[in-house]
């Protein structure tokens, strides 16, 4: 190569390199992105609300926010493995509905902050502290309140006479109310006995039913439980029941609108958004164990008039007083359909 050869490599050479320079020192001066992971059932809706918690995190922090959608195994040995996976990654949170991710991560010490959302106790299940000051790397929102006796006590309005009613539970429940009682698994109801029946599937659920009659069952509460989650099972519940002509309470308004006789709910307003605010939280610094876990503050109670129809149960006005919806909503009669209210 003669020496203008020589001159041209060193010019290029010099000038690839200042390139690579300049994208080196650009890539420095931008923030590494705060990973959070979304560890959830592999649905597209989950995906969806991944990308929306975080354009909305992105949009109110300012701040270069990646949200990973972790699909959740349903394997357990694979469930396992993948939640320690998380761990390692070191994201600055996991935000997951599934308590069992909560429960390994503090059996096994991972160092891994959560953002839970579901139905249990976390405070009675020792995940957290308190849920007003959570004390440990775990917040979120959960929709446990002990409403039990409440429901109970509105069971007792609509069949006063009822001496002993099942109760159709989840059977992992029983460790929470274990917490709860003193060690006393127990409910008080004036003038009746509560008798737990402990399911792991809808077919326990519906077995309890067909025993009303041997077991000398007056009426029926239904808690919500893994089997039930299905409207389609929560439906066979609902109907074994009816068949039975035994009153009934439920948790929840899809098993009214699948023809129980009454629920009683708590609401929690846009859980989307109790999960962005606390992981705007935790991006600007706040620790989870600061941020107190959201709980339900409105409640409501829905009643159907062709159920109680049908097993001859006629409340008095107190009663319907403190109903918020009436099913079915006919459309000729529309002055019966009134909308849930939050109080």
């Amino acid at each position: 190569m003669g020496g203008f050869g020589w001159i041209l490599l060193m010019v290029l050479l010099l000038l690839t390199g200042g390139t690579a320079w300049r994208l080196a020192a650009g890539a420095a001066d931008r923030p590494m992105p705060q990973r959070i992971a979304y560890f959830g059932p592999d649905h597209p809706a989950i995906r969806e609300q991944s990308d929306r918690i975080q354009k909305a995190l992105r949009d109110r922090t300012g701040q270069n926010v990646k949200v990973d959608f972790v699909p959740r195994p349903a394997d357990a040995t694979q469930f396992k493995q993948r939640v320690r996976e998380l761990a390692a990654s070191r994201p600055l949170a996991v935000v997951t509905p599934s308590f069992p991710a909560a429960f390994l991560i503090a059996e096994e010490k991972l160092d891994l902050p959560v953002v839970i959302g579901g139905l249990a106790d976390p405070s009675a299940l020792g995940l957290i502290e308190s849920m007003d000051r959570p004390g440990r790397d775990l917040t979120g929102y959960t929709y446990h309140l002990d409403l039990d006796e409440k429901r109970l006590a509105l069971l007792k309005e609509l069949a006063p006479k009822a001496k002993r009613i099942g109760m159709i539970s989840d059977r992992h429940i029983k460790r929470q109310r274990l917490v709860h009682k003193q060690g006393k698994y127990e409910y008080h109801v004036e003038g009746a006995q509560v008798l737990p029946v402990l399911i792991e599937t809808t077919e326990d659920a519906l077995a309890a039913v067909a025993r009303s009659r041997q077991d000398r069952i007056d009426a029926w509460y239904v808690r919500l439980s893994p089997p039930l989650y299905d409207i389609r099972q929560a439906t066979r519940v609902v109907q074994a029941i009816n068949a039975t002509r035994l009153p009934a309470i439920y948790e929840r308004l899809n098993f009214v609108e699948a023809g129980g006789l009454a629920a009683y709910e708590q609401v929690l307003p846009d859980r989307e958004e109790l999960w962005i605010r606390t992981l705007q939280l935790m991006v600007e610094g706040v620790p989870a164990r600061d941020i107190p876990m959201a709980r339900p503050h409105h409640f409501f109670t829905t009643f159907n008039t062709e159920t109680a129809k049908a097993q001859g149960i006629r409340p008095d006005a107190a009663f319907l007083s403190r109903v918020d919806q009436v099913y079915p909503c006919a459309v000729r009669e529309p002055m019966n359909c009134k909308r849930p209210v939050v109080r």
